[in-house]
């Protein structure tokens, strides 16, 4: 019961995808499209400026307000074949999703905690068969479960519990004996 996890898919994110066709036909190469997507909205250093005794980073990047929506690609060209200016909306598709805003990871995989409560007449065990036998049923190839904090001291204090059995009944066997 009360079940929460720590993936939270909260953070807009934009997938350009680029029409290869298209920028074959235009005589764009791609690489020209990711340079010019990476200067125009992410910015890039092309040079350092002096002036007296400060230096200062010259970055090249369009204003704020014209890099704000998706719909701004349009207002970006690329030069093709024959020195051609070609809007890049016409060779490029954003798609918005969604994504998560951090990946947090265990055992050094990425990982999503998943936590909750024991319902009422249920014990740890059969919580743990269950989500074992849940997990193996649903999670493709590839993916794994693992345990943490009080699921993964009961997992191990369960099976040095078993060894710890077997060894006091091999001792009890030994005393016995030893008597008789």
């Amino acid at each position: 019961v009360n079940v929460d996890t720590d993936l939270k898919l909260n953070k807009p994110e934009l997938s350009v995808r680029v029409d290869r066709d298209k920028a074959s036909d235009t005589g764009v190469q791609i690489e020209t499209i990711g340079r010019t997507l990476e200067t125009l909205l992410g910015g890039r250093q092309v040079t350092r400026f002096k002036r007296d005794a400060e230096q200062y980073d010259v970055i090249v990047q369009t204003t704020e307000r014209d890099r704000a929506t998706p719909g701004d690609i349009s207002g970006i060209y690329v030069r093709g074949k024959d020195e051609r200016m070609i809007p890049l909306a016409n060779l490029v598709r954003v798609d918005e999703t969604v994504s998560p805003r951090e990946l947090n990871h265990f055992a050094q995989r990425r990982a999503v905690t998943i936590s909750a409560n024991l319902a009422p007449g249920y014990t740890m065990g059969e919580a743990l068969a269950f989500l074992e036998d849940a997990s193996r049923r649903i999670l493709p190839p590839g993916y794994a479960s693992d345990t943490a904090g009080q699921s993964r001291e009961f997992r191990t204090s369960t099976a040095s519990l078993a060894l710890t059995f077997v060894l006091a009944l091999a001792f009890i066997y030994l005393v016995l004996a030893a008597q008789f």
